[in-house]
């Protein structure tokens, strides 16, 4: 009996799924573009609103009819999408209730980072002059222009955050990122 051909058949048929199963990775990676379908270059401005940002807590519910955070894209190639804190600031919310009254919520986005279909958000919020942060998962589908957003809350009232963000470039634009 010859080894030699049961061998390189199991090899061939080796090599063969390593590059079936490296596809969808190579198929999977993050990209922002505009509405064009042009890349967002590194530098840009870029905002994210939500009308639906809720975190559950054991108090109640804090609910914002409009938040709006701003970020500088760092990084949009390679399958990466890095988005860190606008300097100048700029990030608000409105309409914020909690414990049954208003409440004034001063959000900052840290940082944003996603490859694929999913990353990681980072962001801080002051609830009527309590800090709050949160690292929260990211996640959308194919080409969109909104991602869901959401996390742990740690701080003076820790709860789950939630939140769908539309994303817009400086001029108002939708962007789209593509998984």
């Amino acid at each position: 009996m010859n080894i030699k051909r049961p061998l390189s058949l199991g090899l061939v048929i080796g090599l063969l799924t390593m590059a079936f199963a490296a596809l969808p990775a190579l198929a999977s990676a993050a990209e922002l573009t505009d509405s064009a379908g042009v890349p967002v270059e590194p530098g840009a401005t870029v905002s994210g609103t939500s009308t639906n940002a809720i975190t559950e807590t054991q108090f109640g519910p804090l609910e914002c009819e409009h938040v709006e955070v701003h970020g500088i894209v760092e990084v949009n190639s390679g399958g990466k999408v890095e988005v860190a804190m606008d300097e100048e600031g700029g990030d608000s919310a409105s309409g914020c209730t909690f414990m049954g009254g208003p409440a004034v919520v001063e959000p900052t986005l840290n940082s944003i980072n996603l490859s694929g279909s999913s990353g990681t958000a980072s962001f801080q919020f002051v609830v009527n002059g309590f800090p709050e942060s949160s690292i929260s998962s990211v996640i959308w589908s194919g080409s969109a222009t909104s991602i869901h957003v959401e996390g742990p809350v740690g701080g003076t009232i820790p709860g789950e955050f939630s939140g769908d963000f539309a994303l817009f470039d400086a001029s108002g634009e939708p962007l789209t990122l593509h998984e």
